[in-house]
């Protein structure tokens, strides 16, 4: 006697295990052919625990399945049952189980087949209906994977995506995967061609050679007809007709258990039990693909290639012929149609001639194949036919949101849209249709708030809004918003916030300024839009673009520009130029004066100290240090009228660097402390993008100098090493440079500690070299040849001196002349060039007499001695005098240092006079070192040199 099928019931839900149906108060719920066969292990464990393995080991006997596979198909479950999906509890770590009190019945009149219920195949398969086809479909392996596992969970399945993007190829290699899983084959059925909703039962109807004797073709009809067959149905191309196809598709899966349904379409259905895929792109390789094994390694490259080979052309596998295609696909956004087209092209025009012709991508991007539909003949014409889906609003949303060079926000939408009257709500949810439709694509996380349009999308955009005679209007609005927004942003209270939105939208910065500046554009809006964004260039360290764009602005705006942009303007550019590797003009100084001028006038504090921080750089920069420090007690004067503790740090800054250059070590030293008392609150990323340094980590490696010239070295180290970390962590390239330049490497060479130093250089260089930061490129090549010469390499390291320090002078960069020449006097007295000794010598002298730069001068009064010493007709009392010389200055600056060297140097002189005594007198007060935790090697000379002096006959000697 035949059994009967197991049906369980639990409230209003069924599951009967022999239709293999989830019903919720008699009606079908759709549900996967596998997801089923989990939901069915789990109610015959009558609520008790199923392990993860164990469902797995029931579920895909034999297979090697993913655990993302098996959530995968728990999600869809939870799905099915809607409210009730809490019935199904997962167990952390271990399993599921499937609540409530589910009681087993039978299923009237079914025969009882234990492998019917799991859906075993039958001997009558039905012939395949999907074509075979004719190319390989390349670089989906993962989207296909990820297809499967959902078709085995989910009923219906939506491929959603713009056009071109390979929905239909996914698809039909999805079925055609599946097919033979299904005892009734499988069906695609072509919806492109229809244009009446109501066709489309009579197109499925065809499909499947069903007959109807006087029976209306319709969606229960054709359901009735199914009725158990194991059917795989393909949709395709279902946007046009997506309500009747939705209607359809929900209808199937209710009345039909053994249908499942892939549609492709450029929105989805929206019907219960429906899981949408959006296709992705193909995978792009980045700007910086490191050469030919990583580009080949991209699916949209690897297409390019095998489709540019198949149409003819003699494709040689160069990595710079596959860095064309690299950026050929990426201007294509990935699109495998579009991709394509450019390979066929590429085939007759050649890489280089299709790469420059994109400009014009929709008349490039046509005729790849004759046996495609008419529609996928051309990009224009595929995207012709969604557009023409489009209701009027959004066509005219897509159109302006062409105007977006980068992403967009819902208020950017809103302000392209703000003539229209279309309030928030209405445009979020014309946005949200267009997502839906596949034309608008989401940026990052899905939630983001964030969105654009794929560059072909926006190109093929730009050209109705062009037909639509909106494109000026538009333009306007979106430079107006970003106007506005940069101004508000950089205004706000968070500037590390403010610069990290806005420098997200520096494409639409470009493209609003472009605009602006353009004959149609308003010029105004662009000065005004150019001066807020410059923090945001320079935090970007975009200093070349900055000062362009700038330019530009005072060259359009001319004299109908407000004085207040105009100040803004030419501190940004004054200061840009001070910094630049190019001589200082008069036309730089007349820049910053001028906005000095209206900054005084307009009483505003701020900008006064920003422009005489410009005019500071410039003093400093030209080596005019006596005029430094009177620009920045000027700074300082400004910045504690203005009472903000930000502008506060700026005073202390420049007044410790001039004082430490000027010679006064103590006052440099409590000047960069008073910089790193002030709370870290109050350092704003705002003055750290214009000053283009971080103040507090620059004035930290500066605190080091100061305190290693006043022999506190231990702490110097410490400080140095401090500020280099702190540079590192916060990747600033700028103040990497800096403390390795003016921290590190400083003190590693007075610590003797010459391959920490050289590694310094080697880090700074390397920095420079990434960031183009060509003036600490030259900054290296003289610290390597400065090194050479400590080191005792005297002939290359002198050649490579001399040769450094013309290059800096080159550009009017003299900051540390007087220490560059000093070195050179020492690779010079190496190679016994007396005579350049003593010229070098003499014009470094000159130099810190003329300029004020005199922190190195009791060094070059040492060095003035051992020439004395070594130089033919130069008598030992002028020596003497020197070395006497020396000592006085250093005391005078606080420069322990100097001092030590000084002493130590005029001892030796005493020594070889035979007055030993005179030599302790003159060693002994500065061994007692101010700071002995180190014992570093001018330190330890000197006090080997007493130890020599002390001996009990040290007079005989």
């Amino acid at each position: 006697m035949p059994r009967t099928a197991v049906l369980y019931r639990c409230g209003n839900w069924e599951i009967d295990l022999h239709r293999r149906e989830l019903r919720e108060k008699g009606t079908s719920v759709p549900i996967g052919s596998r997801a089923f066969k989990l939901l069915a292990v789990l109610v015959e464990a009558q609520s008790e625990l199923v392990t993860k393995d164990d469902l797995m080991a029931r579920v895909w006997p034999g297979a090697i399945v993913e655990e993302g596979t098996l959530h995968t198909h728990v999600s869809a479950i939870r799905k099915s049952l809607r409210g009730a999906r809490d019935m199904l509890k997962t167990v952390s770590g271990r399993g599921y189980r499937l609540l409530g009190e589910w009681t087993a019945a039978t299923s009237a009149g079914s025969p009882f087949d234990p492998e019917a219920r799991l859906g075993t195949k039958t001997s009558r398969p039905r012939p395949s209906q999907v074509p075979r086809s004719a190319s390989e479909l390349i670089g989906r392996s993962d989207t296909i994977r990820r297809l499967l596992a959902l078709m085995s969970a989910y009923r219906i399945v939506t491929l959603t995506g713009p056009g071109g993007i390979g929905k239909t190829r996914l698809a039909l290699d999805v079925t055609r995967r599946l097919a033979d899983d299904f005892r009734d084959g499988a069906c695609i059925v072509e919806l492109a061609p229809l244009a009446d909703p109501s066709l489309l039962p009579s197109a499925i109807a065809a499909a499947l050679s069903l007959t109807f004797h006087g029976d209306e073709i319709a969606a229960p009809s054709i359901a009735r007809a199914i009725g158990d067959q194991q059917l795989l149905l393909l949709l395709d191309n279902c946007e046009h007709l997506v309500d009747a196809a939705g209607q359809m598709a929900e209808t199937l899966a209710r009345t039909c258990p053994n249908v499942a349904i892939i549609a492709t379409s450029r929105e989805p259905l929206r019907v219960e039990g429906e899981c949408i895929h959006r296709v992705p792109a193909l995978a792009l390789p980045p700007d910086a693909a490191a050469g030919r094994t990583e580009l080949l390694q991209h699916a949209a490259v690897q297409l390019f290639v095998a489709r540019a080979t198949a149409s003819g052309l003699e494709f040689r596998g160069e990595e710079a012929d596959l860095r064309i295609a690299a950026a050929i696909c990426r201007r294509l956004d990935g699109i495998p149609l579009a991709i394509e087209f450019a390979a066929a092209r590429a085939a007759a025009l050649g890489l280089r001639t299709v790469q420059s012709a994109l400009e014009d991508r929709f008349t490039l991007l046509a005729g790849a194949r004759r046996t495609v539909l008419p529609r996928h003949q051309t990009m224009r014409a595929t995207l012709d036919w969604s557009y023409n889906l489009l209701s009027d609003v959004e066509k005219r949303m897509l159109n302006r949101l062409a105007v977006f060079a980068g992403g967009f926000t819902l208020d950017g939408a809103g302000a392209v849209m703000g003539d229209t009257g279309a309030d928030r709500t209405a445009i979020a949810v014309c946005v949200s249709q267009l997502i839906e439709k596949s034309w608008i694509s989401t940026e990052g996380e899905q939630h983001s708030g964030r969105w654009h349009l794929l560059e072909t999308i926006r190109a093929y955009a730009n050209h109705k809004l062009a037909a639509a005679g909106e494109t000026q209007q538009t333009a306007l609005q979106h430079a107006t918003f970003f106007c506005d927004l940069v101004e508000g942003r950089m205004s706000s209270s968070v500037p590390r916030v403010a610069l990290s939105d806005c420098a997200r939208e520096i494409s639409n910065v470009r493209a609003a300024l472009d605009w602006a500046f353009s004959d149609a554009g308003d010029a105004g809006i662009g000065a005004r839009l150019t001066a807020a964004y410059v923090p945001v260039w320079l935090h970007l360290v975009l200093v070349p673009e900055c000062r362009d764009a700038i330019e530009r602005a005072l060259a359009r705006g001319g004299l109908r520009l407000e004085a207040r942009v105009t100040m803004q303007l030419n501190i940004a550019l004054g200061q840009l130029l001070s910094y630049l590797p190019e001589p200082v003009t008069r036309r730089t100084q007349d820049i910053l004066e001028q906005a000095l001028a209206i900054a005084e006038g307009l009483d505003d504090l701020r900008s006064q100290v920003q422009v005489l921080w410009g005019i500071w750089t410039l003093r400093m920069k030209e080596g005019d240090h006596r005029a430094g420090l009177t620009v920045a007690r000027r700074i300082q004067d400004a910045a504690s009228r203005s009472g903000n503790a930000a502008d506060s740090a700026v005073g202390y800054r420049a007044v410790g660097t001039s004082y430490h250059y000027s010679g006064n070590q103590r006052a440099a030293h409590q000047a960069f402390a008073a910089v790193l008392d002030l709370p870290a609150t109050v350092f704003r990323e705002d003055h750290q993008a214009w000053l283009l340094t971080d103040l507090r980590i620059q004035s930290q490696a500066m605190l080091a100098r100061a305190l290693l010239l006043q022999g506190l070295v231990a702490e110097a180290h410490q400080q140095a090493l401090a500020s280099f970390d702190a540079a590192r962590a916060a990747d600033h390239g700028m103040s990497i440079c800096f403390t390795l330049r003016y921290g590190l490497w400083a003190v590693e060479l007075v610590l003797g500690n010459l391959p920490a130093a050289e590694a310094a250089v080697r880090t700074m260089v390397e920095t420079a070299t990434a960031r183009n930061f060509n003036l600490w490129q030259r900054q290296g090549r003289c610290l390597a040849a400065m090194i050479a010469i400590r080191r005792g390499d005297y002939a290359a390291g002198t050649v490579q001196l001399r040769a450094a320090i013309d290059d800096s002078i080159n550009v009017n960069f003299s900051l540390g002349y007087s220490e560059m020449l000093g070195v050179l006097v020492e690779g010079l007295l190496g190679t016994r060039e007396y005579g350049e000794a003593l010229a070098t010598l003499r014009t470094a002298i000159d130099w810190s007499d003329r300029t004020g730069e005199r922190w190195y001068l009791a060094e070059l009064l040492r060095l003035e001695g051992e020439l004395a010493l070594k130089a033919p007709d130069v008598t030992k009392a002028e020596a003497d005098a020197a070395f006497r010389r020396a000592m006085e200055v250093a005391r005078e600056q606080g420069a322990f240092l100097w001092e030590l060297r000084a002493a130590c140097a005029l001892a030796r002189l005493r020594l070889s006079e035979q007055r030993p005594d005179q030599a302790r007198e003159i060693l002994a007060p500065v061994c007692a070192c101010p700071d002995g935790r180190v014992a570093w090697p001018d330190l330890c000379a000197a006090r080997d040199l007493l130890a020599q002096l002390s001996a009990p006959d040290a007079g005989s000697r």
